[in-house]
């Protein structure tokens, strides 16, 4: 499938001055656009019967490169346009168990061979691009496994490998990440722990992203149809947004970080968070999203992209949370949290499974069959074999995908808070004519919801069913548990 990329942002272009001021960045709407699809490598698919057969977490630890390749027709229905592996390189040096985890990398530059060739890579790169998948891989530059490499300048040991030194260090990651662009057009990266590349006051990830921007937009200018976008995305495990701001936006680092405060949020109100022993680990106000989630986001530089995600490999899984909390209405508070990601401003990322409402059978608490939270989430995926609500879901999925697309005010529009209290929440997002009002009921009963609005008509955007607008304001009951979108007429 050709495809043909508009960049409507300054981000990458060459001789862009050290002076410009950060303010004037503008924001990438390609970037807002992405709704990434992850899958942990040796925990997906399995289909050969080979791999390392252990490691952490309650899956067969066999998962490797060609079952993600043949999984793409079933990730392309979702209505994602974006797949994110995590690490695929070599890492022989550490315990078989870490090395599974693929986040203690010997060779940057190999695949391991317990997930597959760089062929099979290769080959599933083009699959997802024929597709008009973006693939992103997962970029480990802040440390490595136990094996010396050369350019790498090792310090402090980190679990079972070692920190990386930088300046020392730099060079070397800056080829690895123009390597896997120019070699296999890769769309992208995932900075793990991308803290540890702030050193000596200075942020290091400036200097990757600046390298990965020069190479894409000369590769735009030559034609290239892949490995020309340039998203990069940090991830700093932070509920407060403190270290976010302060490792990962300061120095002009990244343009996209996690949104793990606000995702935080989601989970306080509609389930419970995995540390359960603090006072607003459940039950909190679906206000708290605005007050906290978004107010946040005003602290950030005005170009930044934050993307907002449910699960990843290293928390529980939304279901589990939900089993952990209590709460009944399993199915309706998957919609719920699923509805909010579908309404979110910027990039957002499905981890596998939380599609289908996918939990770990027998784990609840840590500990629960000897797992532990922050490996818990890591069992096999599937792409079959489910059940009604297991269909019911991916269908609703597909649905808010679809509406998202539809909507750009949805994903890069104009974000005007409307309403929120101890239930409900509810925003304005706008792009132009395109005018869409969401709001989430987050609680177990219907609730009536009226909201101040210029318009005549109102179209909920799942049903079809039109509303008025009478004097200025829309009234509806929203079913519990239920997130529903507005178009604006």
């Amino acid at each position: 499938m050709k495809r043909i990329i508009v960049i409507l942002s300054v981000l990458f272009l060459l001789g862009c001055s050290s002076e410009k001021k950060l303010e004037e960045i503008k924001k990438n709407q390609e970037f807002d656009k992405l709704v990434t699809y992850q899958i942990m490598t040796g925990a997906y698919r399995d289909t050969d019967g080979s791999g390392y057969g252990k490691g952490y977490g309650p899956t067969h630890h066999m998962g490797d490169i060609k079952g993600i390749t043949e999984a793409l027709p079933y990730i392309k229905e979702l209505g994602v346009n974006a797949v994110w592996l995590t690490p695929v390189f070599t890492s022989g040096s550490v315990s078989e168990k870490l090395a599974a985890t693929g986040y203690f990398i010997d060779d940057y530059f190999n695949v391991d061979p317990k997930f597959g060739t760089n062929e099979d890579l290769k080959e599933m790169i083009d699959k997802a691009h024929d597709m008009g998948l973006y693939v992103f891989l997962d970029g480990v530059f802040g440390h490595h496994g136990k094996t010396p490499i050369e350019g790498v300048l090792s310090g402090a040991p980190q679990a079972d490998g070692y920190m990386a030194v930088y300046p020392q260090s730099l060079e070397f990651y800056k080829r690895v990440a123009t390597y896997w662009i120019e070699e296999y057009e890769i769309d992208g990266w995932r900075i793990d722990q991308a803290y540890q590349m702030h050193q000596g006051g200075h942020n290091y990830l400036k200097d990757i992203r600046e390298v990965v921007e020069e190479v894409t937009a000369r590769r735009r200018e030559e034609g290239k149809e892949w490995g020309t976008l340039g998203y990069m995305v940090g991830e700093i495990w932070d509920g407060s947004g403190e270290k976010i701001i302060a490792k990962g936006y300061e120095g002009d680092g990244l343009r996209s970080f996690f949104d793990f405060p606000t995702r935080y949020s989601l989970v306080q109100i509609l389930a419970i968070q995995e540390n359960t022993g603090d006072s607003w680990a459940t039950d909190q106000p679906a206000s708290k999203l605005n007050q906290w989630g978004f107010d946040l986001h005003k602290r950030y530089p005005e170009y930044a992209q934050q993307n907002m995600f449910l699960t990843n490999h290293d928390l529980v899984r939304f279901g589990d949370l939900i089993e952990r909390s209590g709460f009944d209405m399993y199915w309706g508070r998957h919609r719920a949290a699923l509805s909010f990601l579908a309404a979110y401003t910027g990039p957002i990322t499905l981890y596998y499974g939380d599609e289908y409402g996918a939990q770990v059978e027998g784990f609840t608490h840590e500990r629960d069959m000897g797992l532990y939270d922050d490996h818990a989430s890591r069992d096999a995926g599937r792409i079959e074999g489910f059940d009604e609500n297991e269909k019911a879901l991916i269908e609703y999925t597909q649905t808010l995908l679809r509406i998202r697309g539809e909507n750009p005010a949805l994903y890069t529009g104009k974000r005007e808070h409307l309403h929120s209290d101890d239930k409900i929440f509810a925003d304005l997002k706008t792009h132009g004519d395109n005018r869409v009002v969401y709001i989430l009921n987050a609680d177990t009963k219907e609730r009536k919801v009226e909201v101040e609005i210029d318009g005549v008509k109102a179209e909920e955007l799942i049903t079809g069913k039109s509303s008025n607008i009478t004097r200025g304001v829309l009234s509806v009951r929203i079913a519990p548990m239920t997130g529903t979108f507005y178009r604006i007429r």
